[in-house]
């Protein structure tokens, strides 16, 4: 069982303290001197991108900072499994001596669990700079593989530039090859996993970890059986629906997976038993079961307002009175 020694003296700390405190946690100066180690890739992560956790500790809320991954104590892009450490729902605490250490706990909900391992995924299958280059290349599929920390499936991949592990899609297989481009190619076919600007797709194509922005790394449609689908290319912009059903228009030079993220049924699978949550690292959230008395009885409430498509939205009320 790995473990963190925690503080418990930590004090009455305000918000924006503790949000300073992550903040800087989280963009530690170590960053600064993997720019020095690690050479320049083509398939290189983005610096933003070096410090990460399996629940981004830069996210103040609730749901986050569960959970840790020391990427400053490796430099350089690995696709062996790293350690996850568990921090029982606590926020970093930083000491008089500098040194950081969990603190105070900000969600008393998640602890425990079982052992995790970590994979570095690369959401970078195309820089800006290929993109501009018009960079063409195919890597093969080693292994398919399960992630403790995310929803869908994880490829591992070798190409002439490094080995790397990436989101599986949905028609992936062991052994196939999948397609990095940037070169426009009249009447070329994209075939599922290919990742290529989306200027470059046609209308209603079916995508996945898209970019908002050029070079920044997919953002959109990454957890399982997600898709987002071209709408229209309107100049050097694209009409993008995202799986919420809201339309957002990107940039052409915006880099997406062509097909759907892998393991579609996972939003079928059911918490199985109580204690299946407490694998995950999740605390009960009631203890012992206590019978309830009037106080929590059902309220009947008032019926919700017809609504009423026409020319234009109205509301039509309804009250309990009417039949």
């Amino acid at each position: 069982m790995c473990r963190i020694l925690f503080k418990t003296n930590v004090g009455k700390m305000s918000r924006s303290t503790i949000t300073g405190l992550v903040r800087k946690f989280a963009a530690t100066s170590i960053s600064s001197n993997l720019t020095k180690e690690v050479a320049p890739l083509s398939c290189m992560l983005m610096t933003s991108n070096n410090f990460s956790t399996t629940s981004n500790l830069k996210k103040c809320s609730g749901r986050y900072g569960q959970k840790l991954v020391k990427l400053w104590e490796q430099p350089k892009y690995t696709t062996k499994a790293l350690k996850v450490w568990r921090t029982g729902g606590r926020l970093p605490h930083e000491l008089s001596d500098g040194s950081i250490v969990p603190g105070r706990v900000w969600c008393s909900r998640h602890g425990g669990g079982k052992d995790r391992e970590w994979w570095w995924v690369d959401h970078n299958r195309l820089t800006h700079e290929d993109v501009l280059n018009k960079v063409h290349y195919q890597e093969k599929i080693v292994k398919i593989i399960e992630d403790d920390n995310r929803s869908g499936l994880i490829a591992l991949v070798t190409g002439p530039i490094k080995q790397r592990w990436i989101l599986a899609t949905v028609d992936m297989k062991e052994g196939g090859l999948i397609t990095n481009t940037a070169k426009a190619v009249p009447g070329a076919t994209y075939n599922a996993g290919d990742a290529c600007p989306i200027k470059l797709l046609p209308s209603q194509t079916v995508i996945c970890a898209l970019e908002f922005f050029p070079g920044k790394g997919a953002q959109i449609a990454r957890s399982a059986g997600n898709s987002a689908t071209i709408q229209r290319h309107v100049d050097d912009r694209t009409i993008v629906k995202m799986p919420s059903g809201r339309d957002i228009n990107v940039d052409g030079n915006c880099v997406a997976v062509v097909g759907r993220v892998s393991k579609v049924e996972h939003n079928t699978i059911g918490w199985k038993n109580p204690f299946y949550r407490r694998i995950l690292g999740l605390r009960p959230k009631k203890g012992i079961k206590v019978r309830r008395d009037a106080r929590y009885a059902a309220r009947a409430l008032p019926p919700h307002p017809c609504v009423i498509i026409g020319d234009k939205m109205k509301l039509q009320k309804q009250t309990r009175l009417e039949d």
